[in-house]
């Protein structure tokens, strides 16, 4: 069993699947892996080509349906949710998976005089990868706990938990292929120049910048997307040009990630998380 919604530019669902009062799905092609463009190169005196380089092209998503019960009414409704060079979004749900894609309707055709009408949606995906509609959050500023039984409070007091900012975390990726992060950086007090740094690869991210409290930065290392955002007092100011030299837009390869992070001032003041989806090719 499975489920396909679609979401409008107005943020209007409709479900599709399951629908029988009023559509019958036939078919969704465009759900399996799409097709790769690959570069090659002849070799003087070599049989076939040497492959260069490989990149995923776009997805293109087609629905057949069946229109049903009162046929002008349910077509003028699927008018409204698939306009044509306008965005959507579709869900889709089975036993494994729970994801979504985001595209623009390429056309819309129907046979108006046909006993039995029928429509066939194109949708074009520039991100061809089928996301998890769950997005992921690791915090890797760790606590550690201090609390613990019996104890006894002396005069000074005693701590029920600490910040560990040299400790390494470790974050997993369960897609199908490597995806870029969100990194929110919330700031609890005075801080300076936050360094980020994958273990593995040793390549790190890192800001020049004094920081005050109640100061939250925003790094972005999706593909398309980079940015980096500081946000202060309700006001965001692009930050882009504080980036350290030899800076690495990270990304999560498949499994084990392995990051830490420093400050030049103030570590145990930054509250670092990391937001991201699960890519995959098909469902």
């Amino acid at each position: 069993m499975y489920t396909l919604k679609v979401e409008n530019e107005n943020h209007n669902v409709l479900e599709l699947s399951g629908n029988f009062s009023q559509f019958q799905i036939i078919k969704v092609g465009g759900l399996s892996p799409p097709a790769a463009v690959l570069n090659r190169s002849s070799v003087s005196g070599m049989d076939g080509s040497r492959f260069q380089s490989g990149l995923l092209g776009e997805r293109n998503i087609v629905i057949e349906c069946k229109i049903l019960g009162d046929v002008e009414k349910n077509r003028l409704l699927l008018y409204q949710f698939f306009a044509t060079k306008h965005w959507c979004k579709l869900y889709y749900k089975n036993n494994s998976r729970d994801v979504y894609i985001e595209g623009y309707v390429e056309t819309v055709e129907c046979d108006l005089f046909a006993q039995s009408e029928t429509m066939q949606i194109s949708i074009l995906c520039p991100e061809p990868y089928l996301k998890s509609l769950e997005e992921f959050y690791d915090d890797i500023s760790k606590m550690l706990a201090q609390f613990e039984f019996p104890f006894a409070i002396d005069s000074k007091g005693i701590e029920f938990s600490s910040i560990d900012g040299a400790r390494v975390s470790n974050i997993i990726n369960k897609g199908e292929r490597a995806t870029g992060v969100i990194i929110d950086i919330t700031i609890n007090g005075a801080a300076s120049s936050p360094t980020i740094q994958n273990i593995e690869t040793g390549e790190k991210f890192g800001l020049n910048i004094e920081l005050e409290l109640g100061d939250h930065i925003v790094i972005d290392t999706n593909a398309g997307s980079k940015s980096v955002i500081l946000i202060r007092d309700g006001v965001e100011y692009n930050i882009f040009s504080r980036i350290i030299k030899n800076s690495v837009w990270f990304t999560l390869k498949i499994g084990e990630n392995f990051f830490a992070y420093e400050a030049k001032k103030g570590a145990e003041n930054m509250h670092i998380v990391f937001r991201h989806y699960y890519h995959y090719e098909g469902v």
